[in-house]
């Protein structure tokens, strides 16, 4: 087996477990009500999107309409969620300072 055949299969590997969670949390947790809930739901969705069109570009290549929106949104939502989680981490360390915990 080579590296990129290792690595094609690990990304799909990776895929399947994340777009699986990604919907269980999306329909059963509240995602909403918390920063922290809305930068997992972020972070996940654009995890998600970018492990999954890493399977569709092994399977179909990677000359399909819109393929730069494609890449330009999921990076986009990358970025977004990772600042989410930072902030929202941040601000609960915070909290917990002000009320004499961590």
């Amino acid at each position: 087996m080579t590296a990129d055949s290792a690595a094609v299969w690990l990304i799909a590997a990776a895929a399947l477990p994340e777009t699986v969670y990604f919907f269980i949390y999306t329909f059963t947790a509240p995602w909403w009500r918390s920063a922290v809930g809305r930068a997992l739901f972020t972070k996940g969705l654009a995890l998600t999107l970018l492990l999954d069109i890493a399977v569709l570009y092994q399977l179909f290549g990677n000359d399909y309409p819109g393929r730069d929106a494609v890449r330009l949104t999921v990076y986009t939502l990358i970025v977004v969620g990772l600042w989410l989680q930072l902030g929202a981490y941040l601000h609960v360390k915070h909290q917990a300072a002000k009320q004499g915990g961590e």
